[in-house]
């Protein structure tokens, strides 16, 4: 063995001293060799080190909570934060176990009021900017007439809305809800407090309840949706927005999917689009197992009577599709339910669909009942309601009662006198 090895320092220091350049090109060789093979295995070593890192990162990271897709309509914007007061959440009797936020006033911007474009009766007028209105065969299109519609109704000027949610309890005066997105209701328990620009769906049996013994309620550019299938009354809404005490103002709301869009005996009625009444079968006391065996009746507008402080319905836009048998009762129902009606008026309303349209109050004292300069539209059924435009066996000739001006809006009498 040491013979052979000598042999080969021999060879290589005969190498190197005849032909250097060919003993650098084989040491060359084999450095290149023997670095391609550790180049080969270190490729293998970092892929598996990867994954071996990954696979700890993996099992090491923390579980993230799990987002659930909403069932409710969310806010066009980012919502802003209320300050916390005035508003506190309750559990009412009629209520659910929904989750309640406090808040006044939200960030959003604020709007006044507004205003409404008018139409008379029978006659065409002009929008703000110089447009000639039609003045017939409204129903289809009732913005293009100036009557209320999914156009010129709802919120307006919100940049962003305050998310709420739950049936919330209203307890201090003065309250200002603006530019909210609430999935759940308000319950009043206060004076003078207003709700604007804010776009409500609810499966209380009302949306907005103003209750007895407060006052100077203000509802006013709102959308109000009842969540059909989902109410507290057999799955049903009873109402967008009932008023049980004095001197309110609803105007430029959009009211839909309720068994009456708004309840009232009196206040000022104005500019509100109520339409797609959501049939029902409701919970009944006197009903047997407490469930009863008709629909709802349904009502875009109803009065149960027995206020005499004065009721004005004007320039709003009443439609109920739904056919007897699936509970339509009125597009305006003025019912001797809780006392005679008196000292209403309804003035410059179009209106379509109901057993008939108007139920213009009942009894022998009812008085001063108003109705002039409405369209009747023929939309739904040939005379307005299934059964006719009045109901003029609740038409009485009481004290100061008027029926003037009101025409047919479409069909064959287009343009001629409804006749009580």
């Amino acid at each position: 063995m040491r013979d052979r090895i000598w042999s080969w320092v021999h060879r290589l220091q005969e190498l190197w001293r005849t032909a250097p350049l060919k003993l650098a090109a084989v040491i060359s060789i084999v450095i290149f060799v023997l670095a391609g093979g550790a180049a080969g295995i270190r490729p293998l070593l970092v892929s598996h080190h990867q994954k071996t890192t990954k696979q700890a990162t993996a099992a090491t990271k923390p579980n993230q909570p799990k987002t659930t897709k909403p069932t409710t309509p969310v806010a066009p914007t980012a919502p802003t934060t209320p300050p916390a007061a005035a508003v506190t959440p309750s559990t009412p009797s009629k209520t659910s176990n929904g989750t309640s936020k406090n808040g006044t006033t939200s960030t959003g911007d604020s709007l006044s009021g507004g205003g409404s474009s008018s139409s008379s009766g029978g006659g065409g007028t002009s929008s703000g900017g110089g447009t000639t209105l039609q003045t017939l065969n409204c129903g289809p299109t009732p913005h293009l007439c100036g009557f209320p519609d999914a156009t010129n109704t709802g919120p307006v000027g919100c940049s962003s809305y305050t998310e709420m949610t739950g049936d919330i309890e209203i307890n201090d005066d003065n309250t200002v809800i603006n530019c909210v997105h609430m999935v759940g209701s308000f319950a009043v328990y206060a004076n003078n407090v207003t709700i604007k620009n804010t776009i409500i769906l609810t499966r209380n049996w009302s949306a907005i309840n103003l209750h007895d013994g407060y006052s100077g309620l203000k509802v006013l550019h709102n959308t109000i949706t009842g969540d059909v299938g989902q109410g507290y009354d057999h799955g049903g809404e009873d109402y967008g927005f009932s008023n049980n005490g004095s001197n309110v103002e609803a105007g430029w709301n959009n009211i839909s999917e309720f068994g009456a869009g708004i309840s009232s005996g009196n206040g000022n009625i104005h500019d509100n689009y109520a339409h797609d009444n959501q049939p029902f079968i409701p919970f009944g006391s006197n009903c047997p197992g407490g469930v009863c065996d008709y629909y709802v009746h349904s009502d875009p507008f109803i009065s149960s009577g027995g206020d005499s402080s004065g009721l004005t319905l004007r320039h709003n836009t009443f439609f109920d599709q739904e056919t007897t048998e699936m509970g339509a009762s009125a597009s305006i129902g003025l019912f001797y339910d809780s006392g005679p009606v008196s000292n209403t008026t309804v003035d410059d309303n179009l209106m379509a669909g109901g057993a008939y349209c108007v139920y213009p109050g009942g009894g022998a004292t009812s008085s001063n009942i108003v109705i002039t300069n409405n369209h009747f539209s023929t939309l739904f059924w040939p005379n307005c309601g299934v059964y006719g435009p009045d109901a003029s066996t609740f038409w009485h000739t009481g004290g100061g009662n008027v029926w003037s001006g009101n025409i047919w809006d479409s069909g064959p009498n287009a343009g001629q006198a409804v006749d009580p």
